[in-house]
């Protein structure tokens, strides 16, 4: 169940689209912000950018 960050309501969760990382977005009807329930991070992991250095 997602709960609005703003409000903390938990019904009228609408999906809105996609991060560029591909994480879900969401809009509350209640209190008309969007905002990401489980962002995912952007780039690439640490130990793979030391493989592409060496």
């Amino acid at each position: 169940m997602n709960i609005c960050p703003h409000c903390q309501e938990t019904t009228r969760q609408v999906k809105v689209g996609r991060t560029k990382a591909g994480s879900q977005r969401l809009q509350c009807q209640h209190y008309p912000r969007r905002y990401t329930p489980q962002p995912k991070q952007q780039g690439y992991p640490e130990q793979m950018r030391q493989q592409a250095l060496s």
